[in-house]
């Protein structure tokens, strides 16, 4: 039977490493956005160039949200590594060594 999946649980852990990580991720989404505002700025009242700053956010808010993702994902891997290599760790510690 496979474990439920909680998803108070998922978004707790997907803030924590958001929080962890805010001292790299905060200053990239300013940087990003920032281009976003310069962008709209520079083509605001001009309606022939209004797809360009519809282009640029989309284009930076799904880059900024892949990075993220990806992010959390780095980090449940690492994790899961570590508890693979904790329980095989203890596993050994416990096991007799098999001769072959």
């Amino acid at each position: 039977m496979e474990p439920r999946l909680s998803v108070g649980d998922a978004l707790s852990e997907v803030f924590r490493i958001y929080r962890e990580q805010a001292g790299v991720l905060l200053p990239v989404a300013f940087w990003l956005f920032l281009i976003v505002a310069v962008v709209n700025g520079l083509t605001e009242g001009n309606l022939s160039l209004f797809w360009l700053g519809i282009v640029a956010s989309l284009a930076v808010g799904t880059l900024y949200q892949g990075m993220v993702v990806e992010l959390v994902l780095y980090f449940r891997l690492l994790a899961i590594e570590g508890e693979a290599s904790a329980s095989s760790a203890s596993a050994a510690a416990v096991s007799p060594p098999v001769d072959s």
